[in-house]
């Protein structure tokens, strides 16, 4: 499987000019929610552009996690804001990806 995946994508390549062919790719920051329970398990999943800090605070609990986290990643790293819990809502991370 794999020879036949680069075989592809060397051909996809010679199709669109070549392998001297350079492509610019764009990055956009991307809002995620993070749901978890310390020292067990963590679920981090990209929140839509309508999801708000209650919405991910509703994840968790719909997957029976302690706490939730909002986090940005961005093309140089990624960032979370501090957690909250069933009753406190967590905080935006710096870059807030329109937290």
């Amino acid at each position: 499987m794999k020879k036949l995946t680069t075989a592809v994508m060397v051909g996809a390549l010679l199709m669109l000019g070549g392998a001297g062919t350079s492509f610019a790719v764009s990055f956009t920051n991307q809002k995620v929610c993070s749901v978890f329970i310390p020292d067990n398990w963590r679920d981090t999943v990209i929140a839509g552009s309508k999801w708000t800090v209650e919405t991910c605070q509703a994840y968790a609990a719909a997957v029976l996690a302690e706490l939730h986290q909002l986090g940005c990643i961005t093309k140089d790293g990624f960032a979370f804001g501090d957690p909250g819990d069933a009753t406190t809502l967590a905080t935006a991370p710096e870059p807030n990806c329109g937290w």
